[in-house]
């Protein structure tokens, strides 16, 4: 209500100002676009009974300055054009703004709505790190490329003992050992990198580590598929 007064105050500025000086300067008339656009854009409709009516008081103001009615056509047509023209300006101007508010209440819903599902993908993540670092097992997944997307903490030990690194080729150790703890392994014959050429493995066995402190191996894994098929990863 006070911005409502605040536009009409302006209106009735302006129909003072104009009643002054139209005589010299028609275009001061154009000043009351200002308060009417101010109106349109942030009120509801029913504010163009206030940019109306300031826009009636402006061109009819002088006549009752001056105590006489308008006698001529184009007199009366100054009187009404300018509020017509308003309404028009105010019509447009408010479908316009209307426009605005719903585009925008739209983009702060989507943003909130991703910001909730950032929140949810980082709770799931959160809580697959914690469940992936209480089992104690080695799970290490790794994408279509070959790139390690996550492991956890027993995975890491795992191939700390195995000498070798779970993020870098050739993703295989030295002091790797067959099933029978005599038989070397080589690099392209041990878990990861069959598993990332497509091997299932099921049960497989290594001896790693060094010969007084030997720990054996037994690995699983197989290929992670999308709904559609296609690879997403594997899992050792």
């Amino acid at each position: 209500q006070n911005f409502v007064s605040a536009a009409v105050g302006m209106a009735v500025a302006v129909a003072l100002v104009r009643t002054e000086v139209v005589w010299l300067l028609p275009g001061v008339s154009m000043l009351a676009i200002f308060p009417i656009l101010w109106i349109a854009y942030g009120f509801p409709p029913i504010a163009f009974t206030a940019a109306v009516g300031g826009a009636a008081l402006m061109t009819s103001l002088p006549f009752f300055v001056r105590g006489s009615w308008p006698v001529t056509p184009l007199e009366w047509a100054n009187v009404f054009t300018l509020p017509g023209l308003i309404l028009a300006v105010a019509v447009v101007v408010n479908i316009a703004a209307q426009h605005l508010r719903r585009s925008g209440r739209r983009l702060r819903a989507s943003h909130e709505e991703r910001e909730r599902a950032l929140a949810r993908a980082r709770d799931n993540e959160l809580v697959l790190r914690t469940v992936l670092d209480t089992v104690r097992s080695g799970v290490a997944l790794y994408d279509d490329a070959g790139r390690l997307m996550l492991a956890n903490r027993t995975a890491e030990d795992l191939s700390r003992a195995m000498g070798f690194s779970l993020s870098e080729a050739p993703y295989a150790g030295d002091a790797v050992l067959a099933a029978d703890r005599t038989t070397p392994v080589p690099h392209h014959q041990q878990l990861i990198p069959r598993a990332l050429r497509g091997d299932k493995l099921s049960d497989a066995v290594e001896w790693v580590g060094p010969p007084a402190a030997q720990r054996a191996i037994l690995a699983d894994a197989d290929r992670v598929r999308r709904a559609d098929g296609t690879l997403l990863g594997t899992l050792v």
